[in-house]
């Protein structure tokens, strides 16, 4: 993996003694995924709010463009899933709780929204236009609440 590529990630654990082993990493892929699902939702405001911004209020297309962005940004939530994969998986055997990494890539999000048939054209190129840009404003934000804590 390159060091400089941008990606969210996200820890899920299960700590629920007596599950097979199966079923603790599925429990635990779970809440990872479930972890950068949340993760996203807070992106997808940040994109939304600036999209928004970026709709003049004389375009006669303005109502349109927001119910296509809302209708959108519910479609990239579901469809996220597909794009997360688990990178890691570890068990703590003396407390019996299992944990697992799951990272979505950038790059990859932002290709396949380039590639959705469903998604406006203006949105795409918003979306790509945009998507490292807030994704560093994210990553600040993290960065500046990390420190007061």
């Amino acid at each position: 993996m390159d060091k400089n590529q941008k990606s969210f990630y996200g820890v899920g654990k299960t700590d629920k003694e007596g599950l097979n082993k199966s079923l603790a990493r599925t429990i635990a892929d779970k809440m990872a995924r479930e972890e950068i699902r949340k993760i996203f939702t807070k992106y997808s405001e940040i994109l939304v709010r600036d999209y928004l911004i970026s709709i003049s209020k004389d375009d006669p297309d303005e109502d349109r463009k927001k119910k296509e962005l809302e209708e959108n940004v519910k479609d990239l939530t579901v469809n996220l899933l597909t794009d997360i994969t688990i990178v890691d998986r570890w068990t703590d055997h003396s407390d019996h709780v299992t944990y697992s990494l799951a990272r979505l890539d950038l790059d990859r999000f932002k290709s396949n929204i380039q590639q959705s048939g469903d998604m406006g054209r203006h949105i795409r190129d918003f979306i790509r236009d945009n998507a490292e840009k807030e994704f560093d404003v994210l990553e600040k934000t993290r960065r500046q609440r990390r420190r007061r804590d």
